[in-house]
């Protein structure tokens, strides 16, 4: 027992003794030391902000309650030429159907996405905003996608018909300072509402969605407030044949753990047939329809669906970004061995003297990590620093919305814990073995290790560290021309002259003719054209 106690005490006082002697080295070696740190601050805050990219596009849609069973069903239109189309959207007596049919199902939701802006009239303040992030969604709908609502009563939001719950940035957006919850207003679209405002009240706010979120509306309506707008409104939600009144939806359908969804397939595909038989003018001119499933957590990278927003993420791209921080990293670690491993000659007769009074090899190669390990955490500090300084930059360079938050995620302090131990190991592994090599005889003559081993690895290494950072920069250099290329484009040199106005849609079609006569009459406009994203 007394020598357990012993050696406890004896490990507790090396350990303290390697961390003193790092200290020192530390202090009596300022720049060398800060030149060091720096570097691996510079490969750490790179490598941590492409990780943080990469991981928040790898975790696209996991806040969803059960977004590994959750499948989106799109319909696809082909015609006679065998163009096919793919959309995000399905009928919503599918879902319907499944429901009442499929055991396999255990949760379902439909959500209307209704194109070209909506107007929203806070008529109290005179306030109107004109937006597209809104979505019309039956109740239930939070059963199956993720909502974290802050105020309100969740289980009565969507208790009357025309009711409306908004983000906490969509309440800044239309009531400023105002308190939203019970406040009416009045809802116009050209389609959606037939040009008719229906007054809804706000019954709760819900918080913002991340930005790794497919389902990120700002605004979310009961869809049953449409009732006073469609006569027809059963056949909207749930009409079985093809026409004015049916109602395409985001149909998503949860099922069981470990389902085969192969007969959820089949069964689609007959209501698909049903209801393209019943068009004759749709089989007369060829035209063919079919459903197709997507599961939520494979929707960010599937690239079937081209019309739909957002951007769409690309698992190539994601390894290319990885393989891009692993360089960083090795140049980071490399140019810390070749700094420690240049300044031997100051560390042999430490080694060497060390040796004489009784150290061995392995405690001179721990002394070596240790140092390694406190460099790569102090180097850690500064790399924080440089991420916060730079990540609204980043974020306009990847389009994501980080926040200091999103670096306190328990993925990313894994990632950066792997980082800082795999860098303290790769960075003191030549040092720790080299310099642990020094004998004390030959260091007392003034001869240090030398061999053709050795010198051959240590310019192995800058060879290495060169040739990555050349392929880097000419990479870099490669995308910058691209990118210079697609600046100096005619199309690009004159965007500053072309204005875009979403005229379809909301303003009629018969009137384009006199607005654009009427937009002529201005000297300082030369064109008006009116282009069309329809595809028959």
């Amino acid at each position: 027992m007394r020598y357990c106690n012993f050696l406890s005490i004896n490990s507790t006082a090396m350990f303290r003794n390697f961390f003193l002697i790092a200290i020192r080295n530390f202090r009596r070696q300022m720049l060398f030391s800060f030149l060091n740190m720096f570097g691996l601050a510079l490969g750490i805050a790179s490598s941590i902000l492409i990780f943080l990219y990469i991981s928040d596009e790898l975790r696209y849609d996991v806040m969803h309650p059960y977004y590994k069973d959750t499948y989106r069903i799109g319909s696809t239109w082909a015609n006679n030429d065998g163009r096919s189309f793919d959309n995000s959207d399905s009928p919503g007596f599918w879902v319907k159907d499944l429901k009442d049919k499929r055991t396999e199902v255990t949760h379902a939701a439909r959500i209307c996405y209704i194109g070209y802006p909506t107007s929203l009239n806070y008529k109290a303040k005179e306030r109107i905003i004109l937006t597209e992030e809104i979505k019309w969604a039956e109740p239930g709908f939070d059963e199956v996608l993720n909502f974290d609502l802050v105020r309100g009563n969740r289980a009565a939001m969507f208790e009357h018909h025309n009711s409306m719950v908004i983000s906490e940035t969509g309440a800044k957006n239309l009531f400023g300072k105002n308190d939203p919850i019970g406040q009416v207003v009045s809802v116009k679209h050209f389609w959606g509402t037939n040009d008719r405002e229906i007054d809804v009240m706000v019954t709760g706010i819900y918080k913002d969605y991340p930005s790794n979120s497919h389902f990120k509306p700002l605004y979310i309506l009961n869809v049953n407030a449409l009732r006073a707008v469609h006569t027809n409104f059963n056949d909207f939600m749930e009409g079985t044949r093809f026409g004015n009144e049916i109602g395409f939806f985001e149909n998503y359908v949860v099922l069981k753990k470990g389902a085969d969804i192969k007969p959820i397939e089949t069964e689609l595909k007959k209501l698909a047939d049903q209801m393209i038989q019943s068009d004759s003018g749709a089989v007369s001119a060829g035209w063919k329809f079919n459903a197709f499933m997507t599961k939520m957590s494979d929707l960010h990278f599937d690239q079937k669906v081209l019309w739909e927003s957002g951007i769409k993420g690309d698992k190539k791209y994601l390894a290319v970004f990885s393989a891009v921080a692993i360089l960083i990293i090795l140049i980071a670690c490399i140019n810390y061995m070749n700094l420690a491993t240049a300044r031997s000659t100051k560390r042999a007769k430490e080694v060497g003297l060390r040796k004489s009074l009784g150290s061995n090899r392995r405690e001179i190669a721990k002394q070596f990590f240790l140092e390694s390990l406190l460099m790569t955490i102090s180097s850690l500090i500064l790399a924080t620093i440089l991420v916060v300084i730079f990540l609204q930059p980043f974020n306009r360079l990847a389009d994501k919305s980080f926040t200091l938050s999103s670096l306190f995620n328990p993925y990313m302090f894994v990632i950066v814990a792997a980082i800082v131990l795999f860098m303290a190991f790769i960075s003191g592994s030549y040092p720790a073995f080299y310099l642990s090599k020094f004998k004390p005889v030959d260091v007392l003559k003034g001869q240090i290790i030398k061999g053709k081993a050795a010198e051959f690895f240590r310019k192995g290494l800058v060879t290495i560290q060169y040739f990555v950072a050349l392929v880097l920069i000419i990479c870099t250099l490669i995308a910058i021309r691209q990118m210079n290329h697609m600046k100096k484009t005619k199309l690009n040199e004159a965007g500053s002259q072309l204005l875009s106005i979403r005229y379809g849609g909301i303003a009629p079609q018969e009137k384009y003719e006199t607005f654009k006569q009427a937009v002529l009459q201005d000297r300082d406009i030369e064109h008006v054209t009116m282009p069309t994203t329809y595809q028959g």
